[in-house]
C-alpha cells in the first residue's frame, strides 16, 4: 500500500500531519456548504502561538484541534441566523461519526 507512513505520536514537523490535520476539515465541507474547505488555514500564525489549541498541539501532540469561527454578519453578503448555526452544529456532528467510522471510504481525502 501507499500513503504517509507516521510514527505516533505526531509532533509539530512530522511530515503525517499535513494531510493528517486536513481530513475532517475536508469532509465537513463534502458535509455542508456553509463550511468552505478553501478558507481553511493550517499555518500557525505567529500572534497564535499562546492560544490553547497551539499549545495543547505543540506540547502534547493533540491533533485536530480547530476553531471554527462563526458570525451572524454572515459571509458574502449572507447573513446566518440561528438556524444556520444549528445545522452547522448537525453537520460537525455528523462529520465527526463519518471520522470515526472503520469504514474508511468516507475519510479520502478530496481537495476539490
Amino acid at each position: 500500500s501507499s500513503g504517509i507512513n507516521a510514527e505516533w505520536p505526531l509532533r509539530p514537523g512530522d511530515p503525517g500531519l499535513r494531510l493528517q490535520e486536513r481530513v475532517f476539515p475536508n469532509m465537513m465541507s463534502r458535509n455542508t456548504s456553509k463550511f468552505k474547505y478553501s478558507s481553511c488555514r493550517f499555518k500557525v500564525q505567529k500572534k497564535k502561538e499562546g492560544t490553547g489549541r497551539i499549545v495543547m498541539w505543540q506540547q502534547m501532540g493533540i491533533l485536530n484541534s480547530f476553531t471554527m469561527e462563526a458570525t451572524f454578519a454572515g459571509y458574502n453578503n449572507v447573513h446566518f441566523n440561528s438556524r444556520d448555526l444549528e445545522d452547522m452544529g448537525y453537520h460537525f456532528c455528523d462529520t465527526l461519526l463519518d471520522y470515526c467510522d472503520p469504514d474508511t471510504s468516507k475519510v479520502s481525502f478530496n481537495s476539490g
